[in-house]
């Protein structure tokens, strides 16, 4: 595995565990509502030069009971913390254009649900 991948892999570790031991406090074991303090890492990729990762955050919104993801981006050595990429709420499956300008990904933006007649 080439390096840069492997320091991408190990940024996003690195992202997802403080979550994870921060949902459970030793004292009373994990708890259903401790669900909603968890954000999960998934779809990491890397840009074409290998500079830099974008991945998909989910994280679980309590007050609507649904999950929420926005794209993120951090460069593959770490020399920076991750930053959000994009706003909305169901941005995921980001892929790098072959020379690395843009990234596509999708999303529900301005989508309205559809009733059933």
């Amino acid at each position: 595995m080439p390096p840069r991948t492997v320091a991408a892999c190990l940024t996003l570790l690195y992202l997802w565990i403080p979550s994870v031991v921060a949902a459970q406090d030793e004292r009373r074991g994990m708890e259903p509502a401790d669900y909603y303090r968890f954000q999960m890492t998934s779809d990491a990729r890397v840009s074409p030069d290998g500079e830099r990762v974008v991945f998909v955050l989910t994280t679980v919104a309590e007050d609507r009971r649904s999950r929420e993801t926005s794209l993120w981006m951090v460069p593959s050595d770490g020399s920076e913390p991750p930053r959000r990429f994009t706003r909305a709420t169901s941005d995921r499956t980001p892929r790098w254009a072959p020379d690395g300008s843009a990234i596509a990904f999708l999303s529900s933006r301005g989508e309205s649900k559809r009733s059933s007649t």
